[in-house]
C-alpha cells in the first residue's frame, strides 16, 4: 500500500466518525490506515491540527465534512498552508460569496431603481458558484458531455452547468420549495430583462429575501458557520412613512399594460405551485419590519 492510498484511508475513517459523531483512539486510525502507531501519533497534532482533537486517549474530527478526499491529501502533504486559498473550490467560494453580498448590497441600494433585476442577476451568479463549489468538494463533474462523454466546449472553456441543472443535480429532481424559488427568479429575470419595471420590486421582495436566507443556509451547511453571510449583512430599512404612499403607486403601476406580460409570468407560476410550496418560507417570506413602541 502507497502513501496516498494511506492518506485517504485515514480521510474515509475520520470522515466517517465524524458524521456518525463517534470519537476514536489511535489504535484504531492504525488499523484502519495502515501506518505505524508512530506516524499515527504525528500527523493529529501537526499537519491535522486543526482538524482532530485530543481529550485523553480519545480522539475526535471535525471539519473534514467540508472538505474533498483531494484537499485533505494537500493538507496532509503541506503542499498547501491554508485550505481555503488557492483550490478551485474556494475560488468558486469566494466568488459565490462576494456575488451575494453583491447582491444584497444593489437590492438595499436606495439609488437603485431596478432592485429586482439587479439582485437576480448577481444571486444567480452567486448560487451557480456556489453549486459548483460543493461539487468540487465532492468531487463531482459538473460539466456538460458530448455523447462520446468527452468534455462540451464553448469558446474554448469548458461547458459547466448553468443554475437549473445544478439544482436538479443537487436536490435529485425533489420538487422543493428551494428549486421552485430559484426556477421563478430565473423565468422572472428572463421577463424583465429588457424592460423598465421598477414596480416588480414590491410584487417580489418575498421571493428575494426567501432566496438569500436560502444561499446562506446552503452555504453553512456546506462549508461551515466560518463561510456565514450574516456577519457582513444589515438589515434593510424601512422607511414606513413614506412606503404605504409607495406601495399604493407602485400596485397601481403594476396593473399596467406594460406589466401585463410579467403579471402573466407570476400569476401562471404560482398556480402550478402546491398550497405546501406557497406557505413555505424557504419559496416566500412573509415578514416585514415594524416599529415598535416603547410602554
Amino acid at each position: 500500500m502507497n502513501r496516498n492510498q494511506r492518506v485517504e484511508l485515514a480521510f474515509d475513517f475520520m470522515l466517517a466518525k465524524e458524521k456518525a459523531g463517534e470519537a476514536f483512539t489511535m489504535a484504531e486510525l492504525v488499523e484502519a490506515s495502515g501506518w505505524a502507531l508512530s506516524s499515527c501519533r504525528t500527523y493529529p497534532t501537526k499537519r491535522w491540527h486543526q482538524f482532530v482533537q485530543r481529550d485523553g486517549s480519545q480522539y475526535t474530527s471535525t471539519g473534514l465534512i467540508y472538505l474533498s478526499k483531494d484537499e485533505f491529501s494537500l493538507i496532509h502533504s503541506q503542499k498547501l498552508q491554508d485550505p481555503n486559498n488557492q483550490s478551485s473550490k474556494s475560488i468558486l467560494l469566494h466568488k459565490a460569496r462576494e456575488f451575494a453580498l453583491l447582491a444584497v448590497s444593489t437590492y438595499n441600494n436606495p439609488y437603485t431603481e431596478f432592485k429586482t433585476y439587479g439582485f437576480i442577476v448577481n444571486i444567480v451568479i452567486a448560487y451557480t458558484a456556489l453549486f459548483h463549489a460543493i461539487f468540487e468538494k465532492k468531487s463531482e463533474n459538473y460539466f456538460y458531455l458530448d455523447e462520446e462523454g468527452n468534455p462540451t466546449f464553448i469558446d474554448g472553456e469548458e461547458k459547466a452547468w448553468e443554475l437549473s441543472r445544478c439544482c436538479t443535480e443537487y436536490w435529485g429532481g425533489q420538487d422543493n420549495p428551494e428549486t421552485k424559488n430559484l426556477n421563478f427568479l430565473i423565468g422572472l429575470r428572463n421577463k424583465i430583462e429588457h424592460r423598465s419595471l421598477p414596480a416588480v420590486d414590491l410584487a417580489t421582495s418575498g421571493e428575494c429575501q426567501s432566496a438569500l436566507n436560502n444561499f446562506e443556509n446552503l452555504l453553512v451547511e456546506e462549508f461551515g458557520d466560518s463561510h456565514a453571510l450574516m456577519a457582513r449583512l444589515a438589515i434593510a430599512m424601512q422607511l414606513t412613512r413614506t412606503s404605504e404612499q409607495a406601495q399604493l403607486e407602485a400596485l397601481k403601476q403594476f396593473q399596467t399594460e406594460n406589466y401585463r406580460v410579467v403579471r402573466e409570468y407570476m400569476e401562471t407560476y404560482k398556480n402550478d405551485l402546491s398550497d405546501e410550496v406557497l406557505e413555505s418560507q424557504k419559496y416566500r417570506i412573509r415578514a416585514f419590519l415594524v416599529p415598535k413602541l416603547n410602554c
